[in-house]
């Protein structure tokens, strides 16, 4: 990792400290992240860091928020008023799996996964931040639609948790769906007509289409 000459003074200090800690926390979990391997990677010394963070934890934090901000900051906010339901469903899918495909989404899922359950504020603030922001846009989307008698959607929560959960799997597995099909398959689940199913099949939720 090489550093320009503008990265001096404190705030170059700080920048160095977190782009190490990023890279170091590609290969470590919380528990095996040192600030001595931090000051190392960002060339360092172990007082430089502990002047800009009180401690592993400040570090560690200060680095996943950077994270969070970065993804957020790219969420597509609303699937498009102005286009066909299907059409405006392709186009947000589209946009949402391009942004959890790049490498800050990447890093941050793999960072939840290892530390999650440890560290449950780690969790709770990608629910608030990063999955929920995905699901509201669904879901106005899907009221919007039922409001105007388009689509009859029970549980359009449950629904757009459903998408998202579409979508969060073709990022982890690029060549099984596209944004197309992810779209369609989701429709064809809105329109279809409810019919018996095994009530231990977890993720059942009927949809039923207007009319």
């Amino acid at each position: 990792m090489s550093y320009s000459p503008t990265d001096q003074g404190q705030y170059g200090a700080r920048r160095r400290a977190l782009a190490a800690a990023r890279e170091v926390l590609r290969h470590h979990n919380y528990a095996s992240f040192s600030v001595e391997r931090v000051a190392q990677v960002a060339k360092l010394s172990r007082r430089t860091l502990y002047n800009q963070f009180e401690d592993r934890a400040e570090l560690y934090r200060a680095a996943r928020m950077e994270l969070v901000a970065e993804v957020e900051a790219s969420l597509p906010r609303e699937v498009a008023r102005g286009l066909p339901l299907r059409e405006a469903l392709e186009q947000f899918v589209r946009e949402a799996c391009r942004v959890l495909s790049a490498d800050a989404h990447i890093q941050l899922r793999a960072a939840v996964a290892r530390d999650g359950n440890e560290l449950t504020w780690l969790a709770a603030l990608y629910r608030e931040r990063i999955a929920l922001p995905l699901e509201w846009a669904i879901e106005r989307c899907l009221l919007q639609q039922a409001h105007g008698q388009a689509i009859t959607v029970e549980e359009p929560a449950a629904q757009a948790q459903r998408l998202l959960a579409m979508i969060m799997a073709a990022v982890a597995e690029p060549s099984a769906f596209h944004a197309v099909e992810i779209a369609g398959i989701f429709l064809n689940r809105l329109a279809a007509s409810p019919v018996p199913y095994p009530a231990e099949v977890p993720g059942y939720l009927p949809v039923r289409s207007a009319g």
